[in-house]
């Protein structure tokens, strides 16, 4: 219990609970299209609060580097699916397919890293964020926020260019966010096979 009281996790907490609140007001229909960018952007800050304040202060805990990864997993994959479901307006069906191919790699290479992730827990493994996967969450980030304006902006035509140009900058943002993503696992089944690979040769 001391590990979910302390600063960092409560924070992680907060932000699990905004992104849960969000993804249920964007699947009820984005009527308070403001609200849940408010609720993106407060999940986005604690991702940036809870990092800094567990270095800053000797913090960190595996409870806590699980509870970051569920909190980023909560707020972006649901997201994803709700862009195959209301498509960025402007966009091709030739780009619209490979844009779905990218939500559905994305989502395999979370399932891939929450399965990690656990086996991470179960043997008492380094569970920080290598520098592939805050890449990979700067990238989904951004590519949820723009898709969420996009969508506020559905409801006023005048800023069809708008719309239009940010539409087409999902699919970039989302496949640097795929690659990330795979480089990220890669990251972390390296790290997990050394280790077990250094303690193989040092018991010989």
């Amino acid at each position: 219990m001391k590990y979910l009281l302390n600063l960092a996790n409560f924070i992680t907490i907060l932000g699990i609970i905004l992104a849960v609140w969000a993804n249920s007001l964007a699947f009820s229909g984005l009527e308070k299209i403001q609200l849940i960018i408010l609720l993106v952007l407060g999940a986005g800050l604690t991702d940036l609060l809870d990092g800094a304040i567990a270095r800053k202060y000797h913090l960190e805990t595996q409870v806590g580097a699980f509870l970051d990864r569920l909190r980023d997993k909560i707020l972006i994959c649901p997201f994803l699916i709700l862009v195959l479901q209301k498509p960025p307006t402007f966009l091709e069906e030739i780009t619209f397919s490979f844009l779905r191919a990218l939500v559905y790699s994305m989502l395999l290479a979370e399932g891939i890293l929450v399965i990690s992730g656990i086996v991470g827990v179960i043997k008492k493994k380094n569970l920080a964020s290598n520098k592939y996967g805050k890449r990979k969450m700067f990238f989904q980030f951004l590519t949820v926020s723009v898709w969420v304006v996009v969508v506020g902006l559905r409801e006023h035509p005048e800023n069809s260019f708008l719309i239009s140009g940010l539409s087409y900058l999902i699919t970039p943002l989302l496949f640097l966010a795929v690659i990330y993503g795979f480089l990220s696992l890669r990251g972390y089944w390296e790290l997990y096979f050394k280790k077990e690979q250094h303690l193989e040769r040092s018991q010989v």
